[in-house]
């Protein structure tokens, strides 16, 4: 019995000193809580960001081109950004202990959660969560996820050669990612110009046709060639689409469907020697209904902005605000190419 009651306590022990064994090696070093810098950045193959309040915004990339939701083109200028962070990032220090609660406070309130996939994996191969400036706004607290849950303690992360914190880098939201480039391409590689007007202009709609150094307008059935056009006018006009943006994105529009039957301004569109096109249909941007507007028979008249206007984009099904001081030089009238 004594032999036995050895043999057990001996076997308790074992268990024991295994069991400690077992749960230090699996707890995270301190190297795994604060590995934030990711160098990777080429094997990247998406991100996922998403908020406090509820914003998402999915990242991947296709060939060398990042797209959001698989379809959106992405900001360069916003996806370097944090490309260059997720690159460049150090650790400063760890979160002091008497700070350790308000910071996940803060955290549970306004943070970003960060998902890394590399390789065209489906499950992210790093997870961590940003959070807000420290007192001196000159870094930020982030934490790491291990296995699902978060890690000991945040530390406050620092970019080099930055001074400022940046959670900005990494919003989560939509309208922030999606890149506001309608056409960047030269006078020589668009093969047509198509313009349609609706409402009062509707018969100064045109399309021109490039072939070689010759151009042919059609209006209706009206068709002019080179020899009577304004053959300067026309490569001006060709090479207004050099670099040509939008101002904003837009998840919706107000009142989509009036707009769309009833303030539809024109269609434009231009088509690529590669065979690419490219097309949207303006509408005009009604101003937000007012008090004390002037009234016609009982109705507030529509009060039409003179500086914006809706596009709707055909690649990407989506609508952004233009402005007439970008888009307007390329509302011509057909009478304007005539020699």
């Amino acid at each position: 019995m004594k032999k036995t009651g050895s043999y057990l306590i001996i076997l308790m022990l074992l268990i024991a000193m295994c069991s400690w064994l077992f749960l230090r090696n699996n707890k995270p070093n301190e190297a795994e809580q604060k590995a934030f810098n990711t160098p990777e950045i080429e094997a990247l193959s998406a991100i996922e960001l998403k908020d406090r309040q509820g914003n998402f915004s999915s990242l991947s990339k296709e060939g060398q081109e990042w797209l959001l939701e698989d379809r959106f083109q992405v900001s360069k200028i916003t996806l370097n950004d944090l490309l260059y962070a997720l690159e460049h990032m150090e650790v400063a220090y760890a979160a002091p202990s008497v700070a350790i609660d308000n910071v996940l406070k803060q955290m549970i309130a306004n943070s970003t959660k960060v998902s890394l996939f590399r390789d065209g994996d489906k499950e992210p191969y790093k997870v961590f969560v940003v959070g807000g400036p420290n007192h001196d706004q000159d870094g930020t607290y982030m934490i790491m996820e291990l296995d699902g849950k978060a890690a000991d303690r945040p530390y406050l992360v620092k970019l080099p050669g930055f001074k400022g914190y940046i959670t900005y880098r990494f919003t989560a939201m939509r309208s922030h990612w999606v890149g506001k480039q309608f056409t960047h391409v030269l006078a020589d590689e668009i093969k047509q110009v198509s313009l349609k007007y609706f409402q009062a202009d509707s018969l100064q709609s045109f399309d021109i046709i490039k072939s070689g150094n010759n151009y042919t307008l059609l209006n209706g059935v009206n068709q002019k060639s080179s020899e009577n056009l304004n053959l300067n006018l026309i490569n001006e006009y060709f090479s207004g689409f050099r670099n040509l943006s939008f101002e904003r994105f837009l998840d919706s529009i107000p009142n989509q469907d009036s707009i769309v039957n009833h303030l539809h301004f024109a269609d434009l569109s231009i088509a690529l020697n590669s065979g690419d096109t490219k097309k949207i249909s303006i509408y005009f941007k009604p101003f937000p209904k007012q008090e004390n507007l002037p009234l016609d028979d009982g109705e507030a008249l529509e009060i039409i902005d003179q500086d914006k206007l809706y596009a709707f984009d055909h690649s990407n099904q989506s609508f952004y605000t233009i402005q007439y001081y970008t888009f307007g030089k390329l509302f011509a009238k057909a009478d304007q190419f005539n020699l």
